[in-house]
This record gives C-alpha cells, structure tokens and sequence, in this order.
C-alpha cells in the first residue's frame, strides 16, 4: 500500500497479491457451491494450489535476487580492495615519475 499512497505506483508484489487472492476466492467459491449443489458445479475443480505455488515461486525469486545482490557486493568491495595505493605516470620526457594514485587525476 506504501507504493500506492505515496507515488501511486503498485508493482509486482500487488499483481502477486492480487493474483493468489483471485485464485483463493475462485476456490473458495467453487468448494461451497459443490457442497450447495452438489452435481451443479462437478466439473469445477478448485485451484488452492496454485496460489500456494505462484507465492512460493515468487517468495524463491526474491531469496535469490537478495543472494545474487550480496554476492555482488562482496565481490565489488574485494575489487575494490585491489586498488593501487601507487601509480607511475611517463612524462613526454620518458621520464617516470612516482605519485600517490589521489595526486593523478
């Protein structure tokens, strides 16, 4: 609701929520009319495990997204970590000169 409220924007989480809830009210719906009429609605066949399924997919998803966003900042802090402290600069004069890597640029 936050998305909603504050930038009228809704993402996938709501298309997320709307769908299990659409799939639960369906079954939910076919279930109660079996048990009113029972041979009315017989071939209807209610889908609690598809909502279940969809929200665990999703739920996996978002685990992996979060690991793959950690490892990837490790590895940026470990390359990171490979930066020169000292650089050498060659001057038209062919001459090297040593300077600390913040002086360079």
């Amino acid at each position: 609701w936050k998305g909603w409220i504050n930038g009228r924007f809704l993402g996938m989480d709501f298309l997320v929520v709307m769908g299990t809830t659409a799939a639960y009210l369906y079954s939910i719906l076919v279930y109660l009319s079996s048990i009113v009429e029972p041979g009315q609605f017989s071939n209807l066949d209610p889908v609690f495990a598809t909502g279940a399924m969809l929200f665990t997919f999703v739920t996996f998803g978002k685990f992996l997204e979060a690991y793959a966003k950690g490892k990837t900042a490790s590895a940026l802090q470990t390359l990171m970590e490979l930066q020169p402290q000292l650089a050498f600069r060659v001057v038209m004069t062919e001459e090297e000169q040593r300077k600390e890597l913040n002086e360079t640029v």
